[in-house]
């Protein structure tokens, strides 16, 4: 999914020879494959590389159908999104549902399982009281989180910070300085900055047993690809801040290895030099950030 040309075929070949049964391995779905099913016909058509037979029916209904079901998707989070603005409530736009319509060229694509929102305190009990109201349920209420439910079972899902934010805090309005702005229908809603975007795909949950689903491992791939524009040195500085090295770093060398990007050696040799005491825990490495 994540490679270019002659790279994708001989992954694509690797990986059929390696798995005789492929329709099986799908079946099976222990590490989230289903989910980038869309993903994978996409580089096969752009890398030239034949997925003919059963497996070609397996993606291109995968695609079709999650195409269908990201329309409903949308209709869903276009009603959220009314009721916010109409509330005045602050939101910042989380997760698979921000990174659909940033960093995938074909949104349905990056399969959406829930619609994740940050707000303020004050923002979560407006959202609470207004949303209550609409044809959403409280499926659980608790200090800093509260999650919906749409009658089609779609999570609705509140925070008042980012996951990465497990040690220490940042304001919503330190977050919200540094967002972006991104057009999602007929709404102008804001989405974290790229720094922060990174953070939070890094900080999954699954992060905690240094590893990634493979929808989490694509949109790491497709921000640092994207993300010309970062400044390092703040993600350094957050990481540090947050106490984040030890869930992050490990990702990192993986990424490091499918995406060419000069930087992420210097970050890893940064924080390499930290841990070995050959720089202070406050200075930057300057070669390259």
């Amino acid at each position: 999914c994540l490679l270019d040309k002659a790279g994708a075929r001989m992954a694509w070949a690797e990986w059929r020879e390696r798995v005789p049964d492929p329709i099986r391995n799908i079946k099976d779905d222990n590490c989230g494959l289903r989910r980038i099913l869309p993903l994978l016909l996409i580089a096969a058509r752009n890398n030239g590389f034949a997925v003919d037979g059963p497996i070609g029916t397996v993606l291109r209904t995968a695609y079709v159908r999650e195409h269908s079901r990201m329309r409903t998707y949308c209709r869903i989070l276009e009603s959220v999104l009314e009721t916010i603005a109409k509330e005045s409530i602050d939101a910042i736009v989380l997760n698979g549902c921000a990174l659909a319509h940033s960093v995938y060229t074909v949104p349905h694509t990056r399969h959406c399982h829930d619609i994740d929102i940050l707000t303020t305190d004050t923002g979560l009990d407006r959202a609470r009281k207004a949303l209550s109201s609409t044809n959403l349920r409280v499926a659980s209420s608790n200090a800093g989180h509260v999650q919906f439910e749409h009658r089609s079972n779609l999570p609705i899902q509140f925070y008042a910070s980012p996951r990465y934010q497990r040690k220490n805090k940042a304001s919503f309005a330190q977050v919200s300085a540094e967002a972006s702005h991104r057009e999602i229908g007929a709404h102008s809603v804001r989405i974290l900055g790229r720094t922060d975007s990174l953070l939070q795909i890094l900080c999954h949950p699954a992060s905690q047993e240094k590893t990634l689903p493979l929808s989490g491992f694509c949109d790491a791939v497709f921000v640092i690809r994207q993300m010309s524009n970062v400044d390092w040195e703040r993600f350094i500085e957050r990481v540090q801040r947050f106490e984040l090295a030890d869930r992050v770093l490990p990702l990192l060398s993986y990424l490091r290895d499918v995406v060419d990007d000069s930087m992420l050696n210097h970050v890893l040799e940064y924080f390499a030099n930290a841990q070995s005491g050959d720089i202070g825990s406050g200075q930057i490495l300057c070669s390259g950030i």
